[in-house]
């Protein structure tokens, strides 16, 4: 079956082409810039619906549009999840897209304070549209102290049994430049033993001197 792949040629080849149609890709990042850069290049790889949580749309749209000349984002349709019912405006903007995109949710962790109940439904309604029209859904899910709250820890411990991939974005102990890409879940292939060495800047790329090859 064809992949969409990430545009990331070593983590393409990691991947045997890249990411499985239907898949929820959870992204884990401890900072906002690892996400940031992350997220605005796999939205730029195909049609993507990019739902904001915490940004307005229009801020939202000067966020991806400030790296157009380095991301074709002209595929990308941006919509902002506000006001006290954001997993229903979420819910609301599936139901009204008039073709296939991959769905971007940035990021989860408002989400996740909602009522359990109304947030894995939530999951459930993204999940089943990845699976009929066969699109990828990315959750990027910041790390910060506030997420030991019991509603929230419960609700991000759901996105990660329900996501097919899990990504771990962390800084690399011993190279500043270099961000460290650990695959901890990925239902369709055997995780990697080692984490990822990647190189975040205005293009990603895999680290050749450790770890995979390209």
């Amino acid at each position: 079956m064809a992949r969409y792949p990430t545009g990331i040629s070593g983590l393409d080849d990691e991947l045997d082409g890249g990411i499985m149609p239907g898949s929820l890709v959870a992204i884990e990042t401890d900072t906002t810039g690892q996400g940031d850069s992350m997220l605005r290049h796999l939205a730029a790889q195909q049609p993507t619906i990019y739902i904001s949580t915490t940004r307005g749309k229009e801020t939202a749209e000067m966020w991806l549009h400030d790296h157009q000349l380095l991301f074709d984002m002209t595929h990308v349709h941006i919509e902002y999840a506000g006001g006290d019912d954001k997993l229903g405006s979420i819910e609301s903007y599936l139901e009204g897209l008039e073709k296939p995109m991959n769905i971007m949710l940035d990021p989860v962790n408002r989400l996740a304070q909602r009522d359990e109940e109304e947030y894995l439904k939530t999951l459930h309604v993204l999940k089943s549209y990845l699976s009929q029209y066969r699109r990828i859904g990315y959750l990027h899910v910041q790390t910060t102290p506030r997420d030991d709250a019991e509603t929230i820890a419960q609700n991000l411990a759901a996105i990660y049994r329900t996501a097919d991939m899990v990504w771990k974005l962390s800084g690399s102990p011993r190279q500043s430049n270099i961000t460290e890409l650990q695959i901890t879940k990925h239902r369709a292939h055997q995780t990697p033993e080692q984490a990822i060495k990647l190189r975040i800047g205005a293009e990603i790329t895999v680290d050749p001197s450790r770890g995979i090859s390209i």
